[in-house]
């Protein structure tokens, strides 16, 4: 278990993320740029269409990741390990059920395609083939990177980081390649196929390096209290969960319900940037999210208070601040 004390921790993790969040904004802009005069803009609008739509698929997993986080905390500052690979065995059975899921429902909204996808005559390829691509993408995806929780949650989110910034490096030169040299748009996705769960493999051996218990073979089911315990987590989280997904992916959807493709694609641009920032400030707060757990196990009810107020206002300032910079 993590040693170090509370405050390093986050201070490195939010570092890290930091580090690591204006990396791949640096790289998303580049390979975006790369993509647009090699492929075009409709395979921009594309693209931004079909990762909006299986964000919207993401509700599958109905926050049962930040249940999961929450639900680590306390074993985690006990080091009690048996409680700890119960916790992860559910985890484990839950996220291949949602990528299961995905891939179910991705299959079935083929048909539909035809109504969201306009005015993309310079696309070769077939549209379905490429939707199925980005299905397989995104369920793939919950097949290892569930173990990653239990690093954030053990206060070493820094050591997912760092896997995410050479993992990022790699793909965006790759890529980059493939789309200057071949021009090949399915070669693209199954190249980022691949990377992903490469990535997501690396991430789950550095789990399983920190904690041992997660090779052990045998491992009992959840108690009737962690059960429910975690079920009333996933119920409130799901909420959250909704809003977040709601918010983040509409408006690319209604636009490509009346406006082409082409539109989509631009607007997919703008968000872009807009995405970003919005990423890198959770991620400041993200960061500390694992710290706050730990000292929830021991500290008073007043000193909660105390420290919710302090991160609200930090996390207030830094809102305000991007806000006015970016109307200026």
């Amino acid at each position: 278990m993590n040693t170090q004390s509370r405050s390093k921790n986050s201070i490195k993790n939010a570092t890290s993320e930091v580090l690591v969040r204006l990396m791949i904004a640096g790289s998303k802009f580049l390979l975006r740029t790369v993509f647009i005069y090699t492929l075009g803009i409709q395979y921009n609008g594309i693209a931004g269409l079909f990762n909006d739509i299986l964000f919207v698929f993401s509700l599958a997993e109905l926050g049962i990741h930040r249940a999961i986080s929450f639900a680590l905390y306390k074993p985690l500052a006990l080091n009690d390990e048996d409680t700890v690979a119960r916790i992860m065995k559910f985890y484990k059975r839950v996220y291949r059920i949602i990528a299961l899921v995905i891939f179910l429902a991705g299959l079935c909204l083929i048909p539909f395609l035809k109504f969201l996808v306009k005015g993309v005559d310079d696309v070769t390829e077939p549209i379905w083939l490429i939707f199925i691509l980005f299905v397989i993408q995104s369920a793939s995806s919950y097949l290892f990177i569930y173990k990653a929780t239990l690093l954030e949650a053990n206060q070493q989110k820094r050591l997912v980081s760092y896997i995410n910034i050479v993992a990022n490096i790699i793909q965006v030169i790759c890529e980059s390649i493939i789309l200057i040299v071949f021009k090949e748009y399915l070669l693209y996705l199954l190249f980022s196929i691949t990377s992903t769960i490469l990535k997501n493999v690396v991430i789950s051996y550095v789990a399983q390096r920190q904690f041992p218990i997660l090779k052990k073979k045998v491992v009992g089911p959840l108690t009737k209290e962690e059960k429910k315990q975690i079920s009333s987590d996933i119920g409130a989280t799901a909420i959250y969960n909704v809003s977040d997904v709601i918010v983040h992916t509409t408006d690319t959807i209604v636009t490509a319900a009346f406006f082409p493709t082409t539109i989509v694609g631009i607007l997919s641009n703008y968000r872009l940037i807009i995405n970003t920032i919005n990423t890198m400030i959770s991620q400041v707060s993200a960061s500390t999210v694992p710290s706050i757990g730990n000292l929830a196990v021991w500290a008073t009810e007043e000193m909660m208070k105390d420290l919710h107020g302090n991160i609200s206002f930090l996390m207030f300032f830094i809102g305000n601040f991007v806000c006015a910079s970016l109307m200026l």
